[in-house]
This record gives C-alpha cells, structure tokens and sequence, in this order.
C-alpha cells in the first residue's frame, strides 16, 4: 500500500504559506509549498542506518516508507530539518540515546509525531542569528503526563518558551523559561493543542491557544539575543508527550493571522 493511499492527497498548504516571516520551521508536514528538502532524518534501531525522508506532493510524511524502512525496531529523529526560507537551521541530535521516537499514528486522525520523553531528555537543538524583539512562536503538542514543567519549543534557557506546566487546572503557556514571569491558560491533558506564543517586548505578550480568543499580560519577563533554539525541551524541563510541528517567527501576529494558523493546524491533525 503507498503512502498517498495510506493519508490521500490534499493541498499542500501549511503555516508559512499563510503568515510570512518564519526564522526557523519544523514538522512532520510540507510547511510551505516551495519546500523541496527533506523533513526528517531517521536511524532505525535495528542496525543504526539512517535515512532522509521528503514529503509526499500531498505534503505528507511518508508514513509507509518510513514503517518499511523501520521494520521491527524503532524510528529515531536524528535530524529535524528547518522548512524555513533559510532551510539552513536544523535542529539535530547526535546522542543515541537522547533521540526522540517517531510515532508514526499519533494524532487524532492518524498523523505522525515525536515521542518527548523526560526520564531520557529527549530533544533536538540548533543554531538560529541572535533573537530579538518582537518574536512569536508556533507549535502544536500532546502532553501525556504532568510533570512540574514540560518545556517542549524554546530559543535556549533564560528565553522564550512554550510549555505545559503542572497546576489546578493542568495549564500551558509562554515564558522565559527558568525566569519569573509567565502567560498561561488552561489546557487540558491527553490532548492536542495549536499553541501560539507572541512576545512583543520585555514585559509584554499574548497567548493563543487552539481559538484566536487570546489572553495577554503585561508581566512577562522576557530577553532576546539567543543563538540557541530546541524542539522537546531543555534539561530539567523537557516534555512528557507528542509533537508534531514547531515555528519560530520574526514579529508578532494579527488576530486574523493567528486564526489562520490555529485552523490550518487543526484541520491538518484533526482535533
């Protein structure tokens, strides 16, 4: 059975053909249309080979591919390629054992994603040009079991940040992780989640999630200048859960831009 059986063919819209601006993008999709490169590097465990795998022209993963390449044992992301018109700012992780999973049916209807685990600190990490001010980020995420603090896309600790975080109700937000000064909103677990975090300056930001009804604060805490950026978390406070996509942008978004995204990103996984 093919791969475009398997999820059907459909237009390859993603997020950066929608908003411009992207500095760096990764997923487990076609993010914009002019992208050409491969998604995803795989080391299957069973004799540690490693394999590029491009999307489909529907702009899938190739899901079948990838299962006939892992065979018995399991998929491994050593490398996760920037989409970004830049296409240069991959994230990577040359650590066996440190390489997240690849769940190839994780999302409600069947799409793949990126198994984070905190007992082995999974994550992928890169080089991007020194942040600034204002930035926003993009992704979408399942966390599947609550630990005090899931960080699962940041530019570096000390900076910009999503995450789940532990509380009464279970909460997600933005911040500068490992510094005072936080937006969360309640998000609920087991589920995923089209996030979007806009940090305007210093002391100012919003949060989306999963609607364009955002909540904003004027309480952050927030530095640019990072040279760092990583997919799953940082030590200490990486992700229990499934990620599937993750963006950083140059400036901030309109609410009819934040709309775009959140339902571009929902329709595609389903939930």
């Amino acid at each position: 059975m093919t791969d475009e059986i398997l999820l059907g063919a459909r237009p390859a819209i993603g997020p950066l053909d929608l908003v411009p601006g992207a500095i760096a993008a990764y997923g487990l999709r076609r993010l914009r249309r002019g992208f050409t490169g491969p998604l995803v590097n795989i080391r299957r465990s069973i004799d540690n080979a490693q394999r590029d795998f491009y999307a489909l022209p529907s702009g899938d993963l190739p899901v079948a591919s990838i299962a006939g390449f892992i065979g018995a044992g399991s998929g491994l992301l050593t490398k996760f390629y920037d989409q970004s018109l830049s296409a240069s700012r991959h994230v990577t992780q040359a650590t066996a054992a440190q390489q997240p999973q690849i769940s190839l049916s994780a999302t409600p209807n069947g799409r793949p994603g990126i198994l984070s685990v905190s007992a082995s600190n999974t994550f992928l990490a890169g080089t991007i040009p020194a942040s600034t001010l204002p930035l926003s980020l993009s992704g979408v995420a399942k966390r599947t079991s609550s630990p005090q603090f899931g960080d699962y896309f940041n530019l570096g600790f000390n900076f910009p940040s999503l995450f789940f975080v532990s509380g009464t109700p279970n909460q997600g937000g933005i911040a500068n992780i490992g510094v005072a000064g936080t937006l969360v909103t309640t998000m609920a677990d087991n589920a995923y989640h089209a996030m979007i975090g806009i940090f305007s300056n210093a002391t100012n930001g919003a949060l989306f999630v999963d609607s364009a009804t955002g909540v904003t604060s004027s309480g952050l805490t927030t530095s640019a200048g990072s040279t760092v950026i990583q997919l799953g978390g940082v030590t200490g406070s990486v992700l229990d859960g499934l990620i599937t996509e993750a963006v950083y942008w140059a400036g901030t978004f309109t609410n009819s831009q934040a709309t775009a995204l959140i339902a571009n990103a929902r329709a595609y996984y389903g939930f």
